[in-house]
């Protein structure tokens, strides 16, 4: 890529964006799937109806919660997830393109739904702390909407110049994007399927090098 003088600001998603971690979430909503005499799902099944807010999620999988018991379903499922969740790897390649858009000049955050204090331990465990600017994640344990993070972000860090590019590999990502008349890259490898992205028109990325590509040719159209 050759260097411009365009204000490139990329947001990444977390969880199957740069971390491989769909089968720790499939892993454990069976064990809790088990535990409600409901049937167990495949990483197939998940990616097909993951969804946000997870509530809803765990309605479509056959869950009857009050809020209550979303709430307590929500704290153990994060109790359990802190004992297996840094048995997931990076995503090959993923530490070197955050490198390569650093060098750039590019603007780089992280932006999840997973709770702050649970993301900032994985970004420092994972090393990746000097890529982002600043790394933005919920008050609770709920994993519900980043629209209103998302745009908070953009109001403190970003500028009318600035050309905002959301990375994620769900749905709810590109409504994120919509929402801040973003650009939008999906990739296909991690929490929803090629076809649920695909139908929202929006690119999609099946590898690093593609995720590349794509913000190469948002560069060169600013």
């Amino acid at each position: 890529m050759e260097k411009n003088n365009h204000n490139i600001v990329l947001i990444w998603d977390w969880n199957g964006t740069l971390v491989n971690d769909a089968f720790i979430f499939v892993s454990l909503v069976n064990g809790y799937l088990s535990s409600y005499n409901l049937k167990n799902i495949s990483i197939v099944e998940y990616k097909n109806t993951f969804c946000f807010p997870v509530s809803d999620y765990y309605q479509r999988l056959g869950f009857s919660l009050s809020n209550k018991e979303f709430q307590a379903l929500s704290a153990d499922f994060i109790k359990n997830y802190e004992k297996v969740m840094f048995s997931a790897s990076l995503v090959p390649g993923i530490k070197e393109l955050l490198l390569d858009f650093s060098v750039f000049g590019y603007k780089q955050f992280l932006l999840s739904a997973q709770e702050r204090s649970l993301l900032l331990r994985s970004v420092n465990y994972y090393g990746l702390n000097s890529f982002f600017v600043s790394v933005l994640g919920l008050k609770n344990n709920y994993a519900d909407s980043k629209k209103a993070l998302a745009r908070a972000l953009v109001k403190k860090h970003c500028s009318h110049k600035d050309i905002l590019v959301v990375i994620g590999d769900t749905l709810h990502d590109f409504e994120v994007a919509q929402d801040l008349r973003a650009h939008c890259c999906l990739v296909s490898y991690g929490h929803n399927s090629l076809e649920k992205l695909t139908k929202t028109g929006a690119f999609v990325a099946e590898n690093i090098q593609d995720i590349k590509q794509f913000i190469h040719q948002v560069s060169l159209g600013c």
